[in-house]
């Protein structure tokens, strides 16, 4: 991660992932975190305000669409785990870009 990078977050959470980030790329830069879950896009926006953490757009929809409006990104960083990649954030990462996910490599066996 670099100033002036432009990341896509898959998984809201809390926002605070998203605020770390945000650090990180500085104030030339930006992060997009986005969940499907209405309530956890409410709270992040609202945590991230409280804390006047500025340059962070939180978006209510499916992470595994990405979020082509503001795409290309230097960085994807999932913090959901997925058996597999979906095309599209391949097609929304930038040249050179890094794509970060927690994957899984066969399902677990309990």
């Amino acid at each position: 991660m670099q100033p002036g990078h432009r990341v896509l977050e898959i998984g809201a959470g809390t926002g605070y992932n998203a605020a770390l980030l945000v650090h990180l790329t500085g104030p030339r830069g930006g992060v997009t975190t986005i969940d499907m879950d209405s309530d956890i896009v409410s709270q992040a926006r609202e945590r991230l305000a409280r804390a006047e953490v500025g340059n962070v757009e939180v978006v209510l929809g499916d992470g595994a669409l990405g979020y082509p409006a503001g795409a290309p990104f230097d960085r994807i960083v999932a913090t959901v785990g997925v058996y597999s990649i979906p095309d599209a954030w391949l097609t929304q990462l930038a040249p050179q870009g890094i794509l970060v996910v927690p994957a899984r490599i066969r399902a677990s066996v309990s």
